[in-house]
């Protein structure tokens, strides 16, 4: 009876995957938001037929786009309202200044999903590229650096929620094999544990990230950015028009420069590698109930 537990046990835990790891998998309207941008790009500079079938394939493709990135904007705003850890006065702050920036969005792609239902009849190829034209401006400018933010911040929270509960399922586990003489089991056991303590880590350094980066810069990387800024203004309102070789040398200096840093792996890398961990992590439990469950 006791190794029926054991088996049955592990196994619940194994199969029984965090609703934030299902939640990370890509859905089809996420991968449609991806191609957001693309999509945009091609309506504003596609090479004009002038036909009808154009004119109106534009349109519903532009609606298509509104219609996703009010889905996006929405579900975005939702889930910072559904984190509960926001005790700190900095990250509510940060939260506040999100959430209303998504309002905004929303009011606005809304309202320029109305306004092309209302003009559809009576447009043309231009206006609709001049639309989609404006779009992109506002939406690059006021609402898509907002939404990434958001969007890193929800990654993190739900990482680091899969990271608990295969803490909790670890503990489970080592506590169901304490009475079986097995170093195969204790083996796996312990490389799972390594899994997931890796994971937490690759959790935390995302979190850093996201604090050093949205909610309190480093004030190196504030004067950095504020002296990049009137460096460049004073450039612009001095210089003449550069030629193309200077262009290109400036671009070839800028690269080799880029080059010699080590590059730093992204919030999403972190969160994607750390995610792998934990699912690592349940291959091996469900390795373990296997052997188990074929006496070792």
């Amino acid at each position: 009876m006791k190794k029926i537990n054991i088996i049955l046990g592990i196994a619940i835990i194994s199969i029984a995957l965090p609703t934030s790891v299902v939640f990370a998998q890509s859905s089809p309207i996420q991968k449609v938001l991806e191609n957001v941008k693309d999509t945009v790009d091609n309506l504003v500079t596609a090479k004009d037929q002038n036909s009808t079938q154009e004119l109106g394939f534009r349109i519903q493709t532009f609606k298509k786009v509104l219609d996703y990135v009010t889905t996006e904007a929405q579900d975005t705003r939702v889930k910072l309202f559904l984190v509960e850890d926001f005790s700190n006065k900095d990250l509510i702050k940060w939260r506040n200044e999100k959430v209303a920036t998504l309002a905004n969005a929303i009011k606005y792609y809304e309202s320029e999903k109305k306004l092309v239902e209302t003009k559809e009849n009576s447009m043309t190829i231009d206006d609709i590229k001049n639309i989609a034209k404006d779009f992109k401006e506002v939406r690059d400018t006021k609402y898509v650096l907002a939404t990434d933010e958001a969007k890193e911040f929800l990654l993190i929270t739900q990482e680091k929620t899969s990271v608990e509960v295969a803490k909790s399922r670890t503990g489970k586990i080592a506590t169901d094999i304490k009475n079986i003489n097995s170093n195969k089991l204790n083996s796996l056991l312990d490389s799972a544990s390594k899994l997931v303590k890796d994971a937490e880590k690759l959790n935390s350094q995302a979190n850093d990230l996201f604090w050093n980066k949205y909610i309190n810069p480093p004030k190196t990387q504030i004067q950095k950015e504020a002296s990049s800024t009137i460096s460049t203004t004073e450039d612009v309102s001095t210089s003449t028009i550069a030629t193309s070789t200077e262009i290109t040398m400036t671009e070839n200096d800028s690269n080799e420069a880029g080059s010699e840093e080590p590059t730093q792996p992204s919030i999403k890398d972190l969160i994607k590698t750390s995610l792998s961990n934990i699912k690592d992590a349940y291959q091996i439990f469900i390795e373990m109930s296997s052997l188990v469950r074929k006496g070792l």
